[in-house]
């Protein structure tokens, strides 16, 4: 995730330094305890396709010969996983108070 704050336009603002260190805490947060779900679930598998593809930028073609799964076995496992951690990342926005939808839009922004 550390790597997604690099995609972030520089600001030297305190109060976007402090929006991003949030959304990414927040992320951060929001992806432990998905992995730990699917983990639990015996479906680390899952877990292990998102991340090397989505959080790493690995493409399925390269995952494939490496985890034994086509492309389309790998593209749904990362829909679910991803399905999770915006329910996820929802809950937590919401837990926090405010208008979760808006503030669902400013984690994206700040973290893509």
């Amino acid at each position: 995730l550390a790597s997604a704050s690099d995609r972030v336009d520089d600001d030297p603002s305190a109060e976007a330094a402090y929006n991003r260190a949030w959304a990414l805490a927040l992320l951060s947060e929001a992806c432990a305890t998905v992995e730990a779900s699917l983990v639990a679930e015996g479906r680390d598998r899952a877990w292990t396709v998102f991340r090397r593809h989505a959080i790493d930028g690995r493409s399925y073609i390269d995952l494939e010969a490496e985890l034994g799964l086509g492309r389309q076995q790998m593209a749904d496992l990362v829909r679910s996983v991803t399905k999770r951690l915006r329910t996820r990342v929802l809950e937590l926005l919401e837990d926090e108070g405010g208008d979760a939808a808006e503030d669902l839009l400013e984690v994206i922004r700040l973290v893509m």
